[in-house]
């Protein structure tokens, strides 16, 4: 059986969205082996690789780790959606739902349609942010509103004032490194446009400086703006791809809607 296949995701219509190896492990020592998964990742040559290892056929579970080129990512929304796709395409064909787990935390993922996919992820807290002076000159734009996670490495979250200041927005990345863990997202809205969420995400100091397109961005910006319960809102990722997909908040998850295609 095929150990490694490819899917494009966050793609619909006029968005490229991203995509993302997935690696099927058939061992648990294969599975542990951080040097070997390492390394497939650095020949992959794509901003993640999704490595699997079945937990429960059962139940339809699996362990799942993800990296980049340059190291382990803590998650990773686009390739967890692409290891979906593979996993109920490919592997099980016959059902409609899996569970993925890492570090203690659950993603449970739904085949909705034929290439469509709903992922419930734990909704995360956001406190106020307070930007140093060395931080507030990078930002060449207009700040209407900081928040944060907790973790130091987590995220900065940044609102601007609108579209336009999102696609015209550039980031310094060398200095940003110097000065942060944190991967920066920055977010907008038009009033014209009141169910819509622009956004864009970048984190230089983990090997690459803007992220076409960001699944794990959805809990983060659900959380920020403060997203009414059951209601869905459409995420843009002005990215130079740019990419699409659909976001709702309950009161224990956030949810994704989003397209997944085969490359391979």
């Amino acid at each position: 059986m095929n150990k490694r296949f490819i899917r494009q995701v966050f793609s619909d219509k006029n968005y490229q969205g991203n995509t993302a190896f997935s690696w099927l492990c058939k061992s648990k020592s294969e599975f542990e082996d951080t040097q070997f998964l390492q390394q497939i990742a650095k020949d992959n040559k794509l901003s993640a690789t999704a490595f699997i290892l079945l937990k429960d056929q059962s139940l339809n579970s699996y362990h799942i780790r993800w990296f980049s080129p340059l190291q382990e990512i803590q998650f990773c929304g686009h390739a967890t959606l692409a290891v979906a796709d593979v996993i109920l395409t490919d592997l099980t064909t016959n059902l409609t739902k899996l569970y993925l787990y890492y570090a203690g935390n659950e993603i449970k993922v739904v085949k909705t349609k034929s290439n469509n996919y709903s992922m419930h992820l734990t909704r995360i807290n956001l406190v106020p942010g307070l930007l140093s002076c060395s931080l507030m000159k990078l930002f060449d734009a207009k700040i209407t509103n900081v928040k944060q996670t907790h973790a130091e490495d987590g995220y900065l979250i940044i609102q601007l004032n609108d579209k336009a200041s999102i696609a015209n927005f550039d980031l310094k990345s060398n200095e940003y490194s110097k000065l942060t863990k944190r991967a920066l997202i920055i977010t907008a809205q038009e009033k014209s446009e009141p169910q819509q969420l622009y956004f864009r995400y970048f984190a230089p100091q983990y090997g690459v400086k803007e992220d076409p397109a960001t699944g794990s961005a959805a809990s983060v910006l659900a959380e920020f703006w403060q997203l009414p319960l059951n209601k869905i809102f459409d995420c843009v990722q002005l990215s130079e791809k740019k990419a699409f997909y659909q976001v709702s908040r309950t009161t224990e998850h956030v949810n994704i809607w989003a397209t997944v295609t085969r490359v391979d």
